[in-house]
């Protein structure tokens, strides 16, 4: 991933915190040179004692049927907003401006292995439940459904671990503009649908910065 070092994120605790709040990802596999690659749009949960990225796929999937070791990409967007040129106080000086995208992401790379041990996909199942129904009023449990209606659903679905090799990842939150042009775009942002989430990170690689 090409990344300006004004956007490189290196802290291993604000990755992991996007994995966790940001589990959908995009996983790309190889397939051959003249071939488009593998791709499917899960969740993932993260790992962080054995280092691994977990989850499931549908047997019928074509990354469900790959053997042995495959070289894996697994893709996590966190926030993202559109940044408007009328945010920036350069454009009231020299109208020198033009429009641009804040986002981050974090790129995973590793080894994916397909598993079939039904023990460890129903852990999966349940681990992935589990994590998304906390905080629910009423949290369901994989334990609620029938017995057999699981095992059924079980029976048609693998286990996916990427074991990671690195990560990379990308915060670009106007960290390369001047004070005046970077609260610009933050009060932008604030003030615009759906940019908190871009607006808060702003605000904690900024106050990093400044430490």
């Amino acid at each position: 991933m090409y990344t300006p070092s004004a956007f490189r994120e290196i802290g291993t605790e604000r990755i992991h915190e996007v994995l966790a709040k940001h589990p959908f990802a995009t996983l790309v596999l190889p397939r051959g040179i003249d071939e488009s690659p593998f791709v499917s749009h899960i969740p993932l949960l993260h790992d962080t004692a054995s280092n691994e990225l977990r989850g499931h796929v549908a047997k019928v999937n074509a990354i469900g049927r790959l053997e042995g070791n495959t070289s894996a990409l697994a893709i996590f967007h966190g926030p993202n907003a559109y940044v408007s040129p009328s945010w920036y106080e350069t454009k009231r000086v020299s109208g020198k401006v033009v429009p641009t995208w804040n986002y981050v992401v974090v790129h995973v790379h590793g080894k994916l292995t397909i598993v079939h041990d039904p023990n460890w996909i129903l852990d999966n199942v349940s681990q992935l439940s589990d994590a998304h129904e906390k905080g629910m009023a009423t949290p369901w449990a994989v334990t609620d459904a029938p017995d057999e209606y699981i095992t059924q659903l079980r029976r048609s679905i693998v286990g996916i671990k990427l074991t990671i090799s690195s990560m990379e990842a990308q915060f670009k939150l106007s960290q390369n503009k001047h004070s005046g042009d970077f609260f610009g775009v933050l009060n932008g942002m604030r003030s615009t649908p759906g940019g908190d989430g871009i607006a808060d990170w702003m605000v904690r690689v900024q106050d990093e910065i400044r430490k």
